[in-house]
């Protein structure tokens, strides 16, 4: 899937034509404020996640989007899933991280609901949805509540402290 629209955004596949607004937003404080041990990252280390990111692509035909702005037709982050494995059990994981000056605006919900919406159908429903965050992160815990995403506390700490579950 290249593209999606919702009423606001354009989803897109990310390009290196990206490169400069991703890293941006993935290497800025203000969105790592809840990422354990962050430290911001090279423009060499990003490029290296990027490729990581459009390699999903390439292999299975969904991933992380750039989301693009309709008003001002600029990339200000990224929302999509990708494949992870939690305990043996293959999931998708929901991803989400853009510009500060962009939240609080409903763009990650309308962004992950379309992204969810779609590959799960395209998939046959075939893997869960889990969201990962912090117990700290309220923000983004409350983002995964509104997309009908439920916390189980059975996943408590799963690959390290702090971590918390919400699934579909």
């Amino acid at each position: 899937m290249l593209i999606m629209e919702t009423d606001r955004l354009i989803l897109k596949i990310p390009t290196y034509d990206d490169f400069d607004e991703l890293y941006s937003v993935h290497a800025n404080p203000e969105t790592n404020i809840f990422n354990p041990g962050w430290e911001k990252p090279s423009k060499e280390e990003f490029m290296g996640t990027l490729n990581t990111i459009i390699d999903h692509h390439k292999k299975y035909g969904f991933g992380y989007y750039s989301l693009v702005d309709k008003v001002d037709n600029r990339v200000f982050g990224l929302c999509g899933l990708r494949f992870t494995t939690i305990e043996d059990k293959k999931y998708l994981n929901l991803y989400y991280r853009i510009d500060p000056s962009k939240t609080r605006n409903g763009f990650v919900k309308e962004a992950a609901r379309k992204i969810i919406d779609t590959i799960t159908c395209e998939l046959n429903n075939e893997y869960q949805v889990v969201a990962l965050t912090l117990d700290k992160n309220i923000p983004s815990r409350k983002t995964a509540e509104s997309l009908g995403l439920k916390y189980n506390k059975d996943f408590d700490d799963v690959d390290g402290k702090g971590n918390v579950y919400y699934f579909n």
